[in-house]
């Protein structure tokens, strides 16, 4: 599965802080397992997020480890040139990616993608995410990486 929230960074509530993804989306359904936000401003400290939050949209994590671990980093892509040539980042079908476009517009796919938008990859679809660059500027989104503890799978449906 692949999802686009657009210009999501623009959304922020009330208080500063908006949910992007989380599993279950509905607590009826089971106990809550993870969930990602972007904030207005750094969360602090805590032992509850994997990060305070990195990049300008300040994008906290937050899991239950009996179930689910997390990576939350920056990951940069040079100006390919004036080629336009297309970069293939490959992501195992059991992780679950989560990416908040930081700097740079780049395609995906059919997708223009833009500052503020948020990427969603999940299951086979696709494992290969491929991105050129739009413009001269350099490419920084900040990136999620979900992956269950007992080895299998993490699925999500938004």
């Amino acid at each position: 599965m692949r999802l686009i929230l657009r210009n999501v960074a623009a959304r922020l509530g009330d208080d500063g802080s908006l949910v992007v993804a989380a599993s279950p989306d509905s607590l009826a359904r089971q106990p809550w397992q993870w969930d990602v936000r972007l904030s207005r401003e750094p969360v602090g400290q805590s032992q509850d997020y994997v990060g305070a939050g990195i990049g300008r949209h300040h994008v906290c994590v937050r899991v239950d480890d009996a179930h689910v671990s997390a990576e939350l980093l920056t990951q940069t892509f040079d100006d390919p040139g004036t080629e336009r040539q297309t970069v293939t980042i490959g992501r195992p079908a059991d992780e679950l990616w989560l990416a908040v476009v930081e700097t740079g517009t780049f395609r995906h796919g059919h997708l223009e993608v833009a500052p503020g938008d948020v990427l969603v990859w999940e299951g086979g679809d696709p494992v290969g995410i491929d991105i050129t660059a739009t413009s001269d500027e350099r490419i920084t989104v900040a990136l999620v990486i979900l992956r269950r503890t007992d080895g299998q799978s993490l699925r999500w449906v938004p």
